[in-house]
């Protein structure tokens, strides 16, 4: 009976089962939304419904679930699906806040009274965040209906990891019908996108720049980070020459308020140029009076004040720029002169909203957890004085995804939605803001896990400015985690040149060769640093890192110990506990998982810590139970990515089940 039984629902099933094109919708922005005020949240979903469903009927559509904000609709062919959602989003326009993500899948589905089943219906729901916010993503299945009629054109968006998805799935984005473009789309559009740049090295760049720190001589406090900000600005301005190697911001700094002469600083640096200047505001003007200097000789090449309103601000920037260049008698290729012109010094900007913008950027750029919530707040003040400012949006991008990296916040969803709907609009302003290109590169990587499309989009943020040490950098780390350790190497070395006098630069070196094994150079290097920075955290964890990778635990053990009580945090205890556990003392390596659960219980990396003290104890079976608890929570295993694929799991990869883990 029981088989007979099993037989019927079996058939049941089968009877229910059929093809259709899956589509899931999303209201962007919405969680804010209710928290600001839900009544009108509310009022939102219920004019969707109003609106939406008579269109969904139109087309054969079937309205088959409400989820909050979001929707699930079944339709008979891809197409009705497609000209649907076109539809949809051209209405979604006119409505203040119903800005929708939607994507489209054709595959089985199970149908039940009131829903519908199977692997394919995960697949559209979890390809929906990939569409821009107005515009729709489709995945492979659909892309050839679309491919059949010309008034249809998608573009290529990635390959992400997609959760609970083991085949992988290529996922595009319709370009054509007014709907918005992804970043793919910016970059393939763009005039510079084919440029090939400079195999010199920057070392051999004929001219080379140091800007120094501007001097505030308002008097005030308070425009000291509009001094410092400028001086970034011109600086980010000038990198956009390929072969001019221009000093990033972060060596420049150390200069401020220096008494060393021209000539030492031009030495220490190794630049043929200098500029210095001072920066006066006065009510609603600013004043700015540059030198130029010929540092070699230390003779002055030309001097001029600019004056201008505040509002204005943004043309003087580029004014000062184009005035440097002509002084270094620097000869402009086509593309240097399209980067140039393809920035917003044309546009006004309200003088509140821009400082906001300088201190928020400058906060970032230190790279620690107070800065960085500082510099959030900094930013989201300037976006609401000012809503028009590109560089403003891709800033919020890159801090919230640094911060994800740097393990401050957690990598989810939630995190991946703010970094893209803040870089999308960044480029919707100015499709060459570099900083909102180099944002989804880390979005991708660290949460999509697509590394070609990370390294493709980092790639483009290089080639809008090339001198940008901040986006060298990040493609050097990219390419390292993908074994492109040569091209990883030169980039490294490039961002050093640039940024002779920053740590984090020297430290960069030494992770691409912590991630090609190279961890005799590894030591070296970061033993270096501390000899700039004794309590460096980072060289002294990496050189723990690599001593374990060479089996010199002992040694591994020490360098641990040598960190201050300060820097005790989850990858440090697990660290610990792993060395012992490698070192056969299980008992201590079992205090310190009973130590990780009773005072790491809330992190996200609680499980990955677990289980590497259970892999140096080389209990698989409990390592692999808390690596797929992981998976389960976050979608994938979710560890520190900055180190690479990490040694520590070298034994459990050679097992057949860690096949099973998105674990990149």
């Amino acid at each position: 009976m029981v088989f007979n039984k099993e037989m019927r629902q079996e058939k049941s099933n089968q009877d229910n089962r059929k093809l259709a094109a899956i589509v899931f919708t999303d209201i962007a922005g919405f969680t804010e939304l209710t928290s600001k005020n839900e009544d009108d949240a509310l009022e939102l979903v219920e004019y969707q419904r109003n609106v939406l469903k008579p269109i969904v009927e139109k087309y054969q559509g079937v309205w088959l679930k409400e989820m909050g904000d979001g929707l699930l609709l079944i339709f008979g062919t891809a197409i009705s699906a497609v000209s649907c959602c076109i539809e949809i989003q051209k209405i979604s326009k006119r409505v203040e806040g119903l800005n929708l993500r939607i994507s489209i899948h054709v595959g089985e589905i199970l149908e039940t009274e009131n829903d519908v089943y199977g692997d394919d219906v995960n697949i559209a729901s979890r390809i929906e965040k990939y569409s821009p916010i107005g515009g729709i993503a489709i995945s492979e299945s659909v892309q050839p209906s679309l491919q059949r009629t010309p008034e249809y054109e998608t573009i290529f968006i990635g390959n992400p990891k997609l959760k609970g998805v083991s085949r992988d799935i290529k996922v595009f984005a319709i370009t054509s019908h007014n709907l918005p473009k992804p970043a793919s789309k910016y970059i393939e559009d763009n005039l510079i996108q084919s440029e090939v740049l400079s195999q010199v090295s920057i070392d051999e760049a004929q001219n080379s720049i140091a800007i120094l720190p501007f001097l505030n001589i308002s008097g005030k406090d308070e425009d000291e980070f509009f001094a410092d900000g400028m001086t970034d600005a011109i600086i980010t301005n000038l990198s956009k020459i390929n072969g001019l190697r221009v000093i990033s911001r972060t060596s420049a700094m150390h200069y401020k308020n220096t008494e060393k002469k021209v000539p030492e600083i031009a030495h220490e640096l190794n630049v043929n140029y200098l500029v210095e200047g001072s920066i006066i505001i006065y009510m609603d003007e600013v004043q700015i009076s540059v030198n130029l200097l010929d540092a070699k000789m230390d003779k002055q090449i030309w001097s001029n004040t600019y004056k201008r309103d505040l509002q204005n601000v943004l043309s003087i920037l580029k004014d000062v720029s184009m005035a440097i260049i002509d002084g270094i008698e620097s000869n402009l290729t086509p593309q240097d002169k399209l980067r140039l012109e393809q920035t917003d010094a044309n546009k006004t900007i309200k003088p509140e909203a821009y400082k906001l913008y300088l201190m928020g950027r400058q906060s970032r750029q230190r790279k620690d957890l107070e800065s960085m919530n500082r510099a959030q707040v900094y930013l989201q003040k300037s976006i609401e004085l000012d809503p028009r400012h590109a560089p403003t949006y891709a800033e919020i991008a890159l801090n919230k995804i640094l911060m994800g990296a740097f393990g401050f916040i957690t990598i989810n969803n939630e995190l991946r939605e703010i970094i893209f709907e803040n870089a999308e609009r960044s480029l919707h302003l100015n499709a060459n803001t570099s900083e909102a290109y180099t944002a989804l590169a880390l979005a991708w990587e660290f949460i999509d896990h697509d590394q070609k499309q990370a390294e493709k989009l980092v790639r483009h943020a290089v080639i809008l400015n090339p001198g940008n040490s901040e986006a060298i950098q990040e493609h050097a780390f990219i390419l390292g985690r993908m074994d492109e350790f040569e091209s990883a190497i030169q980039k490294m070395q490039m961002t050093i040149s640039l940024d002779p006098l920053s740590i984090p630069a020297q430290n960069g070196l030494a992770y691409i060769y912590f991630y090609q094994g190279n961890y005799q150079s590894t030591i070296k290097q970061m033993r270096g640093l501390l000899e700039l920075d004794p309590s460096h955290y980072l060289a002294r964890f990496i050189i723990s890192l690599s001593l374990t990778a060479l089996h010199d635990y002992s040694s591994a053990l020490r360098e641990l110990d040598s960190l201050s009580q300060t820097y005790t945090n989850i990858n440090t205890v697990a660290h610990r506990g792993y060395i012992l556990a490698r070192m056969g003392e299980k008992k201590d390596a079992d205090e310190f998982i009973a130590k990780i659960k009773q005072n790491y219980g809330n992190d996200p990396l609680l499980e990955f810590s677990v289980a590497l003290i259970y892999a140096g104890m080389d209990k698989k079976d409990s390592s692999f139970s808390w690596l797929n608890s992981s998976q389960e929570k976050y979608g994938f295993v979710y560890r520190d990515k900055t180190i690479g694929e990490d040694i520590r799991m070298r034994e459990l990869k050679e097992d057949p089940r860690f096949d099973n883990l998105i674990y990149t």
